[in-house]
């Protein structure tokens, strides 16, 4: 069974829901990219607010090619180098632009002493293609170089009346019987992260608590 977070991940940057501003400014960044003054953004904000599904729909809207990177896959300076600033330079199979989109990057945590952040700086600085890197919390001291060198933009915690809203829609599109009190519970509990109470929704339909209709 398809996963509802993938089967229902939004194809365009209109599928954001709640971060108008935050995907005008990733849509200017993306086709412009050539101008800007720093080539790389660092989107921050709570899980499930959409950091990861906004690159994938920018990609999807400017028929981009994504590389993804979880960087707590890489241990150090030369796999990183390998797995990722050579793949950046490298063309893509279907004549395609990329995206860049290093997820997650607090998973480096461990790693800096064998070099893992400046690579990301450096990589962050090359042309060739825009880079996305995600964090939840980009504060810590340790990612000063990598802030200093990306655009920052921060994803609001989502309120409960727009997961409300997601969480309505897939039941419409899975044609489920649901309480809408019930439903707006599953919503405030999500505490602002959609991808969760997605998550919880489609668990709780398996388990026969929301039934098709």
């Amino acid at each position: 069974m398809i996963p509802w977070t993938i089967k229902y991940a939004p194809n365009s940057t209109a599928g954001i829901i709640g971060q108008d501003a935050q995907m005008a400014f990733l849509k200017n960044f993306v086709s412009d990219f050539r101008k800007q003054k720093k080539r790389a953004v660092l989107v921050y904000g709570p899980s499930g607010s959409g950091k990861t599904c906004a690159a994938y729909a920018l990609a999807k809207e400017f028929d981009c090619e994504v590389l993804e990177v979880n960087a707590s896959d890489f241990r150090d300076e030369e796999k990183l180098n390998a797995s990722v600033v050579q793949a950046s330079k490298q063309r893509s199979l279907f004549g395609k632009s990329k995206l860049l989109l290093v997820d997650e990057v607090e998973g480096i945590f461990g790693t800096l002493d064998r070099g893992a952040v400046p690579v990301l700086v450096k990589l962050a600085k090359e042309t060739a293609f825009p880079k996305i890197f995600t964090a939840n919390d980009p504060w810590d001291k340790k990612f000063s170089p990598l802030r200093a060198v990306c655009e920052l933009i921060e994803f609001k915690r989502p309120d409960h009346q727009i997961t409300l809203a997601v969480l309505r829609q897939i039941c419409s599109l899975e044609i489920l019987r649901y309480e809408e009190k019930a439903l707006a519970t599953l919503a405030r509990r999500s505490g602002g992260d959609i991808r969760g109470a997605i998550i919880d929704l489609q668990t709780l339909t398996d388990d026969g608590k929301f039934t098709s209709e």
